[in-house]
């Protein structure tokens, strides 16, 4: 018997009319089927449990049509079945909708979470059946940070990166052009609103940082023990240890590179990862006077030696 979605209610609480028109509707939204196919399913179900008269199939299928579905006539196109070719039933997203949800996917952005921007996204583009508009379809499906990136290089990237195994990936630099890199995996990173994947360069032996949307395939090529090489890119990230006071101290926020590691009313001492200088000191750079380099040293003296060419340039512009 097939199973009824409401079975275990009552008989005498249930219209049986507006079941049957129900259950129809089900039917029909998922496929085509003849009179005889209609009333054999209608004959498994357990609430109506029996033939339909061919009065009754008719009266339920005129129901349907009242209550505002378009049901053509079985005829030898349409080899002799029902089918539903628009109903009133169906979810309408308007232009208007589409822009509250779009400015809500914005909010998603900021808060640099790619895997959830892309659960956003695929819902999304469910929801591109229900849009008539253009405008509204156009805004939902393509106005968004990942719009270009490949599923499958996406889907290989974050196997290889839970793996930790060597892929050679087929990328287009601004700087080389295309070009094979041989590159060890390791975090998949939102910034800027693009996604990149960090990891070991075999190429250039260093921290490498490449925008997914750029790379064309993703190949893995070694499913061995990369220990050696991981633990090469372990060493190039740098330890560095700083301190934010004033407004920067109340709008800091840790996150998977940095923590917090010493706090006062004042002061607090942070502890940052580092995979890429540059990134870094420019984010150093912004907190101006209220940033603090403690250790290493050698950092220390490099960035103190960054801020000194800057003041020179201000000096020299001031000159002229």
């Amino acid at each position: 018997m097939l199973k009824s979605p409401i079975r275990d209610i009552k008989e005498n609480v249930i219209s049986k009319t507006g079941y049957r028109a129900l259950f129809l509707l089900r039917l029909l939204l998922t496929s085509s089927y003849t009179r005889e196919e209609l009333s054999e399913i209608f004959a498994k179900d357990s609430f109506i449990g029996k033939d339909l008269s061919d009065d009754t199939i008719t009266n339920t299928i005129n129901t349907l049509r009242s209550a505002g579905c378009i049901i053509p006539k079985p005829n030898k196109k349409n080899n002799f079945k029902y089918s539903i070719t628009s109903h009133p039933f169906s979810l309408k997203i308007s232009e208007s909708n589409a822009f509250y949800l779009h400015e809500l996917r914005k909010g998603v952005i900021a808060t640099g979470d790619w895997q959830l921007i892309d659960s956003v996204n695929n819902l999304y583009k469910k929801l591109a059946g229900f849009i008539s508009d253009k405008y509204a379809l156009e805004l939902l499906t393509t106005k968004h940070p990942l719009k270009d990136i490949d599923k499958k290089v996406l889907q290989d990237l974050i196997i290889a990166t839970k793996q930790k195994c060597t892929v050679n990936i087929h990328y287009r630099s601004a700087k080389n052009g295309w070009e094979d890199l041989s590159f060890l995996p390791d975090f998949i990173e939102f910034e800027n609103e693009k996604l990149y994947v960090w990891g070991y360069s075999y190429k250039y032996e260093n921290i490498g940082y490449l925008r997914i949307d750029k790379i064309k395939s993703v190949t893995q090529i070694e499913y061995g023990n990369n220990k050696e090489i991981y633990e090469k890119y372990l060493g190039l990230i740098k330890k560095v240890r700083y301190a934010l006071t004033g407004l920067a101290l109340h709008t800091f926020q840790e996150n998977r590179f940095e923590h917090i590691i010493s706090k006062s009313d004042s002061t607090i001492i942070i502890e940052a990862s580092v995979y890429s200088e540059f990134n870094f000191i420019q984010k150093l750079l912004s907190y101006g006077a209220e940033c603090k380099i403690i250790a290493p040293q050698e950092f220390k003296d490099k960035f103190v030696k960054i801020l000194k060419s800057i003041r020179a340039e201000y000096e020299k512009n001031d000159q002229t």
